[in-house]
């Protein structure tokens, strides 16, 4: 069975882990998860009481300090590239779980909980193999997931405006891919952006519908709640860092936008299955200043509106993975010099062609950290 690493950024507590492990053990999974807890420098001291507690009942929860993130930075050079107080430093955490020899690894958020007899590990497993699915395919390149839990009128963050209420036709036909990223949804708070949040929350309540493949054009987005993918995939999941100013506003929330359309993507070039559905999580959101939210969503929203456009019609190059994330930097560097409109100042011109070099960096580390990893088990094995 696959090895599973599970990579959770928190300044929280750390109670949620307690029901991470207990479906570790509904599902008689203890040799295989690993759970990477990524702290901040406004982590509490409780975080590390609980990650103990659990790591003493005989799981496999790591909490990894400020000082050994650093040094693990360093030693893969990234160390100027990853902030402090940002979710960009999952990036260590699925650094981690690749050298570790996890096959698929687990992005989560620490508001979202594994739903008991629902099979949380088995499903995300299932990147790596092939499986035989519906696929579904929309004319006008965009699906809205949140009508598989009855909420067809609201989006979830990081769809293009633009493309919301279109007509969400789509066909299905059966199909056997290889999975190599698996969405999850959510009930309870579904995933949405700060400007629905302000006009009034949503809840869902029942996942309607059964897993599927998103088409070879069809697209959606991919955050980092609830999202496997395949090692192979990782090379092209880099969590984009969010510390720019854009005509006065702050750019965040939107890295993992960034990153899940990227690796989209790049599993549509290799021809690879996006599996979208189960398993299904509980979202119990945490606090959250909506206002302050919009402010800092705002640029990224405009970004997204242009971006995407460009995205669903480009091809990329290369053969593997990594060949397709360096054919997608230089692409991105060309296309923001064209696009026009009020977001594209020269700060947010240089945003991206910052995150393209960034891109490059972590494509060569992805890669020597895999290589790192065969070193090893060819040196075991002689």
């Amino acid at each position: 069975m696959s090895k599973i690493g599970v990579v959770v950024t928190t300044i929280g507590d750390g109670q949620f882990l307690a029901e991470y492990t207990r479906q570790i053990e509904e599902e008689n999974r203890k040799e295989q998860v690993t759970i990477y807890v990524i702290p901040d420098l406004k982590s509490s001291k409780e975080l590390w009481k609980a990650s103990q507690a659990e790591h003493d009942k005989g799981f496999d929860v790591r909490c990894i300090s400020i000082p050994e993130q650093d040094v693990f930075a360093e030693n893969c050079d990234l160390r100027n590239l990853i902030p402090y107080n940002s979710d960009n430093r999952r990036n260590i955490g699925y650094l981690m779980a690749l050298g570790d020899g996890c096959e698929a690894i687990l992005s989560m958020d620490d508001d979202n909980y594994p739903r008991a007899g629902t099979g949380f590990y088995q499903d995300h497993a299932l990147v790596g193999f092939e499986a035989k699915l519906r696929t579904r395919s929309v004319r006008t390149h965009w699906y809205n997931v949140l009508t598989d839990l009855g909420l067809p009128h609201v989006y979830p963050r990081g769809f293009p405006y633009r493309h919301r209420e279109e007509t969400c036709f789509f066909q299905e036909v059966d199909e056997t891919r290889k999975v190599m990223i698996n969405v999850g949804l959510w009930l309870g708070d579904p995933d949405l952006d700060a400007v629905t949040w302000v006009h009034g929350g949503v809840k869902a309540t029942l996942f309607r519908g059964k897993s599927f493949f998103l088409g070879p054009h069809t697209w959606s987005p991919i955050s980092s709640q609830n999202t496997a993918v395949h090692r192979d995939v990782m090379v092209s999941y880099y969590f984009l860092p969010m510390n720019t100013t854009v005509r006065g506003l702050e750019m965040d929330r939107y890295g993992d936008m960034f990153s899940g359309y990227f690796a989209e993507a790049c599993a549509k070039h290799m021809g690879d299955g996006i599996r979208v559905g189960t398993p299904v999580v509980d979202h119990r959101r945490n606090s959250h200043q909506h206002w302050d939210d919009v402010r800092k969503e705002l640029v990224c929203i405009g970004m997204v509106e242009d971006l995407m456009d460009w995205l669903v019609q480009e091809t990329l190059e290369g053969k593997t993975y990594g060949e397709a994330y360096l054919s997608l930097a230089d692409k991105l560097e060309d296309a923001v010099e064209r696009f026009h409109g009020s977001v594209w100042t020269v700060d947010a011109r240089a945003y991206f062609h910052r995150a393209a070099y960034c891109m490059r960096r972590w494509t060569k580390v992805c890669t020597k950290v895999t290589e790192n990893r065969k070193d090893e088990q060819y040196a075991s094995v002689s």
